[in-house]
């Protein structure tokens, strides 16, 4: 998005402390960025919002200036688990923040903050009616690890929100799934008209979850997301006398774990069984094997998923 208004685009990024930065552009060609300032608060308090900062820049109030939700992973003793908002009242040259606000959604009982877990945000109007609706991504707090999605049940300029669904995959009945910590985007990725996802995870995958249909997510009708495959990831790396590893699926499925030399041997089979919808944290006995780089194998019914351990004594 271009956040200073000279015509070219620039970038804006969370981290680990909880801050969020701007690099503006310099040049087109070759692209360069300037350098980093730190979004600042009217009175010029750093923009922190506790650990990993996640912005999304939207006009929130269609008010021509672009406004910040920033998510973060929320601890009771450094940041409360929430969606912020921060509406832009400066100029599309220079952005003055004065305020940060929750944003909420009314379950039925009245309107309470939104509070997940290492979340990301997404704006967009998924379900084409002309008012922007709200997308996040979740962390490990949530079991399945997929999309939350909260209609716009207000205005476009002025967005409220009803409790959350979790996209669905085509046909209905599954959740769309993929691994922890999913970061959503929303746009149409392969130009067929009708909007996609690509979101990254907790290790090192992006995923594209490709649209059927043009009337976006629709529970009663089963129209949603189609995901690419089931996932195997390593919760501790390196490791040693244990491998603590996950398996995320989108649907239950039959799964066998192995863990491969480098060359393509079989070293040891450490896991086999249903491996449920959502997220299934395991454990095995390691402690036979030598120190070195192996690969994690997950065989999902003939759907092949493998990412790198390393062994240390």
């Amino acid at each position: 998005m271009d956040f200073n208004n000279d015509g070219m685009l620039d970038l804006i990024m969370g981290e680990r402390l909880g801050l969020v930065h701007f690099f503006p552009r310099t040049s087109e060609d070759p692209i360069t960025l300037g350098a980093d300032s730190v979004i600042r608060m009217s009175n010029g308090d750093s923009l922190w919002v506790g650990q990993n900062s996640a912005p999304f820049v939207t006009d929130w109030n269609n008010d021509g200036l672009l406004d910040l939700i920033v998510c973060n992973e929320g601890h009771p003793e450094v940041s409360p688990k929430r969606v912020r908002l921060f509406i832009n009242t400066g100029t599309p040259e220079a952005y003055l923040f004065e305020t940060e606000d929750y944003i909420s959604y009314d379950p039925g009982t009245g309107p309470v903050p939104i509070e997940m877990w290492r979340t990301q945000p997404c704006v967009y109007d998924l379900n084409n009616d002309g008012k922007k609706d709200l997308i996040l991504g979740e962390g490990l707090s949530v079991d399945p690890q997929g999309f939350w999605y909260f209609e716009n049940t207000g205005t476009d300029d002025n967005p409220e929100f009803g409790s959350p669904e979790m996209l669905q995959r085509e046909g209905g009945g599954d959740l769309l799934m993929i691994d922890p910590d999913t970061k959503p985007f929303l746009f149409d990725w392969n130009n067929d008209g009708v909007v996609d996802i690509l979101s990254g995870d907790y290790s090192e995958y992006v995923y594209y979850c490709l649209g059927v249909d043009d009337n976006g997510f629709e529970e009663e009708s089963g129209q949603g997301y189609t995901p690419i495959r089931h996932r195997v990831g390593i919760l501790q790396n390196p490791a040693s006398s244990s491998l603590s590893f996950f398996l995320s699926s989108g649907f239950p499925v039959q799964a066998e774990v192995s863990i491969i030399s480098l060359d393509g041997r079989t070293v040891k089979k450490i896991w086999s069984g249903n491996a449920p919808q959502g997220l299934l944290e395991c454990t095995a006995d390691i402690s036979e094997l030598p120190q070195g780089v192996y690969l994690l194998k997950a065989d999902f019914n003939g759907e092949i998923s493998s990412t790198r351990v390393t062994v240390v004594r």
